[in-house]
């Protein structure tokens, strides 16, 4: 009997089988039946692989659609605001238009006004106010000047 051994990894259940058991012939079976059993598997991953993939690019192709429907829509929505918009800055603009054309008369008369105040003379009103004054102050007294003030402004222009 040889009593080499080696160091082999293999998974538990496998380890099991092969000391359970006490021949050569029956380990090779174990470990023979266990690489076919792993043959199996890596074929049925495989075969997972592909369909996995073919989900996988349906899903991608579904998120495509999903993301065009939605960018489309959106971009409708824009383009109605935008439309919209359009309408609303024309009818604005209109408005403006309109005042514009109200304001323009008004603007003309202030000029006119201005100009002719332009002609006055400031110093002259400022005397004219002055003198105003003190005809006020005048007819609030009770001396002399202010009854003949007083006198004067009941009887201007009356008719005898």
């Amino acid at each position: 009997m040889n009593n080499e051994t080696e160091l082999v990894w293999v998974p538990k259940e496998l380890a099991q089988k092969i000391k359970d058991v006490n021949g050569n012939e029956e380990t090779d079976r174990q470990i023979l039946s266990y690489v076919a059993e792993m043959k199996d598997e890596i074929r049925n991953y495989i075969a997972n692989i592909d369909d996995d993939i073919i989900q996988f690019r349906a899903a991608m192709i579904k998120a495509k659609q999903q993301f065009k429907e939605a960018k489309d829509a959106e971009l409708k929505e824009l383009n109605s605001l935008w439309e919209n918009a359009d309408g609303d800055i024309s009818s604005a603009r209109d408005k403006i238009k309109s005042i514009a054309s109200l304001v323009e008369p008004l603007k003309k008369e202030l000029a006119e006004v201005k100009a002719q105040m332009a002609d006055i003379r400031n110093y002259d009103i400022e005397n004219l106010l002055k003198l105003l004054e003190q005809v006020s102050n005048y007819l609030q007294y009770d001396g002399d000047t202010g009854k003949v003030l007083r006198f004067l402004f009941a009887n201007y222009g009356a008719k005898k």
